[in-house]
């Protein structure tokens, strides 16, 4: 009977572990694509940086890709989902549709403005623009979508940056003061980035904890239920005071 339990529990911390390594490739493989693709870029128009964790006074961040030239600061997000995605400047949830089954993640959105609110912080001498870009693989059907921030697929990315014709901000040596200054706060200890992960993994299971209580995840008052065209799902009571949205079934 020992036998059998230590056999089951085996199966079970194996099962686990895979789960985990399989959702850390499928990210890293997309972050590998747009790397690569960004590699593409006139080196001495565009300073790009990958896999990026900063260290600021509010914790830690981790930053995908980042392509600094004259016109400002290019802050990529990179998404690896397959299927429908459907998603909303203001929802604090997208949802992946696959086949019929529906998978809720953190909106990429309020994740890279966290990044960019790092970044003006340890930036602040630095008078220059930011913008938000998030990739989706290109086996992720975006139309869905419906934003403001700039949701592209990762065969338009060189497409989107080189084509940006705005105002130059920066000149050559203040891209270089910004990428000293970026390097100066990067961590690269792996001690750093495990306990980064795992702060990662504490707050998205405290965020979905509330929501399965109906508490708003960011203001700590009721969720309550709505339906308009986009859906069924929950708001905060106090909207539109505070924004949270989680979309429960998309049309």
């Amino acid at each position: 009977m020992k036998i059998i339990a230590a056999i089951v529990l085996a199966l079970i911390i194996v099962l686990m572990c895979h789960k985990r390594i399989k959702s850390y490739f499928i990210g890293r493989l997309g972050e590998y694509r747009v790397s690569k693709q960004l590699k593409k870029l006139n080196k001495r128009k565009y300073k790009v940086l990958n896999n990026i964790l900063l260290k600021t006074k509010r914790g830690t961040v981790e930053i995908d890709h980042l392509v600094i030239s004259s016109k400002g600061i290019y802050v990529i997000e990179t998404k690896n989902r397959k299927g429908i995605i459907y998603g909303a400047e203001n929802w604090d949830y997208w949802t992946q549709k696959l086949y019929t089954k529906q998978h809720k993640f953190y909106s990429p959105i309020k994740q890279n403005n966290s990044h960019i609110e790092a970044l003006r912080t340890i930036l602040r001498e630095h008078q220059t623009k930011y913008y938000s870009l998030i990739v989706f693989i290109k086996t992720a059907n975006i139309k869905k979508v419906n934003t403001m921030t700039m949701i592209i697929n990762d065969d338009e990315l060189l497409t989107t940056v080189k084509r940006h014709k705005g105002e130059c901000y920066i000149n050559e040596h203040q891209i270089k003061d910004i990428v000293n200054t970026i390097n100066k706060y990067r961590v690269t200890s792996l001690i750093e980035r495990n306990k980064h992960k795992r702060s990662v993994k504490n707050k998205a299971k405290i965020r979905r904890r509330k929501i399965k209580l109906e508490i708003c995840p960011r203001c700590g008052k009721k969720l309550v239920k709505y339906k308009n065209k986009s859906g069924i799902g929950l708001r905060c009571i106090d909207y539109p005071n505070c924004k949270v949205v989680i979309v429960k079934n998309c049309k």
